[in-house]
């Protein structure tokens, strides 16, 4: 037969065991909530991009696009590249915390960079297009820039 005092030890040590458990679970609840959104490309009539002016034809170039948002609640996620013929349209996606509502964001404002690396298999005239959201307010923009391959 156990003696009193390790019976009791031992019941204190399980609740709190549990306790430690239902307080992880109910934290667990507060963690952020992350969903995916395409990339504010343009804030406040501000953007931000690196592309060379000049390519070469089978040659991949390093594009870089660079999306807006606060430090604690948006992350760069993957960016899309679709080329047809002398067209390029770029798409980057950021993940953004979605919830809970009582999520705290710093407001501290960043750039997050979007790299590709693209290739016209052409010579002549291009387009680059990036698509994403001004603002962050959910309307659709489009910056268009022109490079020459050579």
């Amino acid at each position: 037969m156990a003696n009193s005092g390790s019976l009791i030890a031992s019941r204190i040590m399980r609740s709190c065991l549990v306790l430690v458990a239902l307080v992880g679970l109910a934290c667990r609840g507060n963690e952020p909530q992350w969903g995916i959104s395409r990339g504010t490309i343009e804030f406040l009539g501000d953007s931000a991009v690196d592309i060379p002016q000049q390519m070469t034809a089978g040659q991949a170039a390093l594009v870089t696009i660079y999306t807006f948002g606060d430090v604690d609640c948006y992350r760069p996620a993957w960016t899309r590249l679709a080329v047809t013929g002398a067209t390029a349209v770029i798409e980057p996606f950021d993940w953004v915390v979605v919830g809970p509502a009582n999520t705290p964001c710093d407001r501290v404002l960043r750039q997050m960079p979007h790299s590709v690396s693209l290739t016209f298999s052409q010579a002549g005239p291009a387009a680059i297009r990036i698509v994403g959201w001004r603002d962050a307010i959910g309307v659709t923009d489009t910056l268009e820039y022109s490079v020459t391959v050579q």
